[in-house]
């Protein structure tokens, strides 16, 4: 499993706890996290601050694989926002001097039960008005629900959040495709004739290191040093990029749960 991979199925891990913040609304979980991080917003709609803590902030980090894989299933309206919530499948499109803080609800009508079509069709865009009007109607009576939008059965999978969390590292990556572009900078660096800023030949350079844990170490304890090694790196990236300290012992306990959980995962769903 590479990198990507590992990020990817990290993410997943902390989707699914983050998800029972949009879901177990009754746990203590739950009203532990409300009170403290998103006293007057869902957690969809929190905002991040700087001197949250580190749990927080890695269910944080996770709320992108939950805002893509779920979608709102409408009930009486009065939660999903028109722009905000994803309650289409499609982006939404809107004639110029929408109100696009308005609730769904603004566009059913109180009498019929069903979608006001003269409204829709003053402020939705072809297909957008389209797919409203083909959007049924039946649960007015109860709140929106945030809804798990990868399987039919509309729960929440660890391995489907997996998929959906690389689909996002994958869409970011062609948005910043032209970083590739650079190469011939760090090329240029490389040459500068400047005192090297790595081990030289004489001294243990990282894949030295691997070549000889590949022809040491058992399997098990392989595995093990390619988790670690990998969750220093990650915690020296969010130290470099985000700011986040992450102590040594949260790193070793990290990789363990995470190295533990996905063979878990990978045994329960190998063929039999």
């Amino acid at each position: 499993m590479g990198f990507r991979d590992i990020h990817a199925f990290n993410l997943a891990m902390l989707a699914k706890q983050a998800w029972r913040l949009t879901q177990d609304t009754h746990s203590l979980f739950y009203r532990v996290y409300k009170a403290k991080y998103f006293s007057s917003c869902s957690f969809i709609e929190a905002v991040l601050a700087s001197n949250r803590s580190f749990v927080w902030r890695s269910l944080f980090s996770a709320r992108e694989v939950i805002r893509v894989g779920s979608i709102w299933s409408i009930g009486d309206g009065g939660t999903a926002s028109i722009k905000s919530h994803r309650w289409l499948l499609h982006p939404r499109t809107f004639h110029d001097g929408m109100d696009t803080s308005l609730k769904v609800r603004e566009f059913i009508d109180p009498h019929t039960k069903q979608w006001d079509r003269g409204k829709v069709n003053d402020w939705f865009l072809p297909p957008s008005r389209d797919e409203v009007l083909g959007t049924r109607l039946g649960r007015l009576d109860g709140p929106d629900m945030l809804v798990w939008n990868e399987n039919k059965s509309r729960t929440f999978s660890v391995l489907l959040a997996y998929q959906v969390a690389l689909r996002i590292h994958w869409r970011s990556c062609a948005e910043h495709s032209r970083v590739w572009d650079d190469e011939w900078i760090w090329n240029k660096l490389w040459k500068l004739p400047i005192p090297p800023k790595k081990c030289d030949s004489s001294a243990l350079n990282f894949l030295s290191l691997a070549r000889s844990l590949v022809e040491k170490l058992s399997r098990k304890d392989l595995e093990m040093w390619a988790m670690v090694a990998w969750s220093i790196w990650n915690a020296r990236n969010r130290a470099q990029f985000e700011a986040t300290q992450t102590p040594p012992h949260a790193i070793l306990k990290g990789a363990v749960l995470l190295l533990d959980e996905h063979q878990r995962l990978t045994r329960s769903v190998a063929p039999r």
